[in-house]
């Protein structure tokens, strides 16, 4: 019966020490033979003290290696190996999406004729945009609406005083 216990335990650190140590699966190879140990020495000893080891082993093997699973990431070890990805688009955001968002709210004229996509100026940059789903003529003043990404969606500024012509030049 000792020796059922022992090996029993054997097989449950195996199972801990496989989640932290890369062995290729070889740790679990003798996590197997010595929970298959472990139970042919307890069903010798009775069928009841069989059943009880299998059940242990059929229940806290997969328990034990979840819960290992689950706290790896948490370790000095699980922190270095694994990638944790960005939390939100900003992170990731590239310079020219970044650059992009300097536009929110500006004012600009449609340098090509916009359906729904072309070429708008601001501040005298050429920048590509997106109208939001109308024609918009050339030489049309236009007001940044939206930044999302790399899309830049532009909306006719209905007015005619003309106030856009002063920030395209």
């Amino acid at each position: 019966m000792t020796v059922a216990v022992i090996l029993m335990v054997v097989a449950f650190c195996l199972v801990v020490l496989e989640v932290f140590v890369p062995s290729g699966g070889l740790l679990t190879i003798l996590s197997i033979v010595s929970v298959g140990t472990s139970l042919y020495f307890a069903f010798t000893q009775s069928t009841l003290t069989g059943a009880l080891f299998m059940a242990v082993a059929i229940i806290g093997m997969p328990l034990v290696a979840y819960k290992m699973l689950k706290l790896f990431p948490k370790t000095g070890a699980g922190r270095r190996i694994l990638l944790f990805g960005p939390k939100g688009h900003e992170e990731v955001a590239t310079s020219s999406e970044l650059k992009l968002k300097q536009y929110a709210g500006k004012r600009g004229i449609a340098k090509s004729k916009l359906r729904p996509s072309g070429v708008a100026v601001f501040d005298g940059e050429r920048v590509n945009v997106v109208s939001e789903g109308m024609i918009i003529e050339a030489g049309t003043p236009v007001d940044v609406i939206e930044v999302s990404g790399n899309r830049v969606v532009v909306r006719k500024i209905e007015d005619s005083s003309g106030r856009g012509q002063e920030s395209a030049s």
